[in-house]
């Protein structure tokens, strides 16, 4: 096969002694130059290249104007033993299950606080929620479901998720995305091994630089767990009251929640329903004979995916 022929001012190759051009012959069409040696198709290339690094990431990192908003849960139970200006939105916050078995309620209470942050940041700020998933959780807690997500508020446009097998490429990714500012709140599952005091450390620090919150699911309960955030919550499954016109229909989701650290706050507990129409916490209603909130024995209820539980039977 004979190789296309060059240009005079074509440069020469280095080591490599170039051919001589062939000239037409008579009537017939001269040869196409190749793409590679055309300067105008080189040129638009060049243009192209630098309009898109010049283009700027896909959402806006730029903060809202006079910076973050208070990030408050809306339940005055709560939010009177926060600090002043609410939950840090620019810190580490971890939230426990209050057992094995209350990994899903732990998970939908993640959820509701990455809705709180949403609300807080209000509509003009389009950036979105990043989840970090671990595969192993994803084994062991079941996937992310999008319908059920948007049932508790957090629609799938404002939702990014991301699965990783490592959990060294689990903690690298969030203190990636923490620092990139172009997210409202970032979302993880976490292992509690990998969370020492200079892990810890790093996301505080990737937080603070990109004024983004941490939320850190843990998928178990761990005494002393995950030293140096900002807040630490551990949540359990209680049992949601019926809708008035059908008792046996589910009711809203209802957490335990317990405050256990705060920078600048006090420790406490209530019980708390969430109301996804509304994108706030409420008190859980009484329950008839008991407490409300109170925790039925363990034979006698059923765990549910969003934090809700139903009588078994």
């Amino acid at each position: 096969m004979i190789p296309p022929s060059a240009p005079d001012n074509a440069p020469e190759t280095q080591g490599v002694c170039p051919l001589p051009r062939r000239r037409p012959a008579s009537g017939e069409a001269p040869a196409r130059t190749p793409h590679a040696y055309r300067p105008d198709l080189i040129t638009r290339l060049k243009a192209g290249i630098a309009a898109l690094e010049g283009a700027g990431p896909r959402f806006d990192p730029a903060l809202p104007a006079g910076g973050p908003s208070p990030w408050r849960l809306g339940l005055d139970a709560l939010d009177e033993r926060l600090p002043a200006a609410g939950l840090d939105p620019s810190g580490v916050h971890a939230v426990l299950p209050g057992s094995p078995l209350d990994i899903a309620a732990a998970m939908g209470f993640c959820a509701a606080l990455a809705v709180r942050r949403l609300v807080s940041v209000g509509e003009g700020d389009a950036r979105p929620v990043l989840w970090v998933r671990q595969t192993l959780m994803t084994r062991e807690a079941g996937r992310l479901h999008g319908h059920g997500l948007a049932a508790l508020g957090l629609p799938h446009r404002r939702l990014v998720t991301v699965s990783l097998r490592k959990p060294a490429a689990v903690l690298w990714t969030i203190e990636e995305a923490l620092k990139s500012k172009a997210l409202s709140a970032v979302v993880a599952d976490a292992d509690p091994a990998r969370l020492d005091l200079a892990a810890v450390r790093r996301l505080v620090l990737a937080a603070a630089a990109g004024a983004t919150p941490a939320i850190l699911c843990l998928p178990k309960p761990c005494p002393g767990a995950v030293a140096g955030a900002h807040t630490r919550w551990q949540v359990a499954a209680a049992v949601s009251q019926g809708p008035a016109f059908d008792p046996e229909a589910p009711g809203l989701p209802a957490w335990t929640i317990e405050l256990q650290r705060c920078r600048g706050g006090r420790p406490g507990d209530a019980s708390a329903e969430w109301h996804h129409a509304s994108h706030r916490f409420s008190v859980a209603a009484a329950l008839p004979g008991g407490a409300p909130g109170a925790r039925p024995p363990q034979d006698e209820r059923t765990p549910a995916a969003g934090g809700r539980a139903v009588r078994a039977g």
